[in-house]
């Protein structure tokens, strides 16, 4: 896919649909962009991860020719606090229905943001859990490898860095 999508703090998160220069950029979503990831983008409506400050997480469908806004809802957890200005999330490469959230209290994974219903604004509780991670220890950086029994990386505001094996099903 030629898709592209960044977030731009201050300033939005924008969308072009191919690497050419023959599409213009779009502001797909407003606020403080941030974090952001693509989730399907194989149909003509594709599906985003995006956040705006402190944690805040939307998914939102975007149409892949326009980057006009189809559909959207908040997908933060319930409960999880404790967030970085601009915090990170990963979409799991190996099931792009399981996000990652990071947090100073450790990292939350949903298992499946696509059951969340449509147009809320609110955070859910809805699929979310928080991992067993090093107690204390604020998550700033997140990555995970690709293929069976993935191992999710992370990194602390210390400069350490951890592995959590089997992240999807730990």
């Amino acid at each position: 896919s030629d898709v592209l999508i960044g977030g731009m703090q201050d300033n939005g998160t924008w969308f072009t649909s191919n690497t050419n220069g023959t599409q213009p950029w779009v502001e797909a979503f407003g606020g403080d962009g941030s974090y952001c990831a693509v989730a399907d983008a194989s149909g003509v409506e594709c599906t985003y991860m995006v956040s705006v400050q402190n944690g805040v997480v939307y998914r939102g469908g975007l149409d892949n020719l326009t980057g006009a806004l189809t559909s959207w809802t908040r997908v933060d957890p319930l409960g999880g606090g404790g967030y970085l200005f601009i915090n990170p999330l990963i979409v799991n490469p190996n099931d792009t229905r399981q996000l990652y959230v990071a947090s100073d209290n450790g990292v939350w994974r949903n298992s499946d943001v696509t059951a969340i219903p449509l147009w809320s604004n609110d955070a859910t509780s809805q699929n979310w859990v928080q991992l067993t991670t090093v107690p204390g220890v604020p998550v700033t950086a997140m990555a995970m490898t690709r293929g069976v029994n993935p191992s999710l990386y992370y990194g602390s505001s210390s400069g350490d860095m951890y592995r959590l094996n089997n992240a999807d099903t730990a």
